[in-house]
């Protein structure tokens, strides 16, 4: 899979911090995943996803896969909360 950021996320976090998907082999060795992956472990039901191909520098294609029949399906994820400055 490859990496990309959540808009909604702090600025201020890194990179690490920001990731919103990345290859399930690369998780146990990120420090900032080791605990969520005891801890906030979640199963993310889904109709498609999408794989971006990077056609330059700062620009990528999304491509979006599904299966031919719509059938929904299910992907491992780690959750967060996130709470901004107003509180919401």
């Amino acid at each position: 899979m490859l990496l990309g950021t959540a808009s909604w996320l702090d600025q201020k976090k890194s990179v690490s911090e920001k990731l919103i998907s990345i290859r399930g082999e690369l998780i146990p060795q990120k420090p900032v995943f080791k605990r969520k992956l005891k801890n906030r472990r979640c199963v993310v039901p889904a109709d498609g996803l999408y794989f971006w191909k990077k056609t330059g520098k700062k620009s990528a294609i999304p491509y979006r896969f599904v299966f031919p029949d719509t059938t929904i399906f299910s992907m491992a994820g780690l959750w967060e909360e996130f709470e901004d400055e107003a509180g919401k």
